[in-house]
């Protein structure tokens, strides 16, 4: 549902846009949220200087995409409780004439269970699951490997996707529900082929 005003009324009426759940979503049998946005865009300069060339994603999908599941990571495996376990996989990755374009599912409960410091890790994990649902987090951030003329970055060769509450860049923001409809071009705004993807081995 979505809040819309009219001719400056104070009270706003409904209009459903067709989502049953507008944040979760269930993949393969498992709930979580599907997040997407741009992780990276062209010619703006982030907070550490660095601006993207145009296509410098373009061989992004025959590195990282080629991927059966590409790993998502929380903050670049760099929290003190996680690490580097996975907080979910991408969905669908698209380089375009604007930047790389992602979704990405991140599951309600670990996935697959963690092994030791269950408890804590659990925990940490529920955390940073609510912090995305509310958008408190609600980064995107690409690392890796690149090749950069001083601080233009022209080509990248493997990389790692993350969700952070700290982006290099602060447009990267990822969306979810009729939010991302909007952001989705030039997207299919249709689900239709979640029921096939397959979660990752790990």
């Amino acid at each position: 549902f979505a809040e819309v005003y009219m001719n400056n009324e104070q009270e706003p009426f409904l209009i459903n846009f067709g989502f049953k759940n507008s944040v979760e979503a269930v993949v393969e049998g498992i709930t979580g949220i599907i997040a997407e946005g741009y992780a990276s865009l062209y010619g703006i300069k982030d907070l550490e200087g660095e601006i993207q060339a145009k296509g410098s994603f373009r061989d992004i999908l025959d590195s990282w995409g080629r991927q059966k599941s590409p790993m998502l990571l929380y903050h670049h495996g760099k929290d003190r409780i996680l690490g580097a376990a996975p907080i979910g996989w991408a969905l669908e990755i698209k380089p375009d004439e604007k930047g790389l374009y992602v979704k990405t599912f991140i599951p309600r409960d670990p996935t697959p269970p963690f092994q030791d410091n269950i408890e804590e890790k659990t925990k940490r994990w529920n955390q940073i699951y609510q912090g995305i649902k509310s958008r408190a987090i609600r980064g995107f951030s690409v690392g890796g490997m690149y090749q950069h003329v001083r601080n233009v970055l022209t080509k990248w060769s493997t990389t790692e996707l993350s969700i952070t509450p700290t982006p290099a860049l602060p447009e990267a923001e990822f969306y979810f529900g009729t939010k991302a409809i909007s952001m989705m071009y030039p997207y299919d705004t249709q689900y239709d082929n979640i029921s096939k993807v397959e979660k990752p081995m790990m």
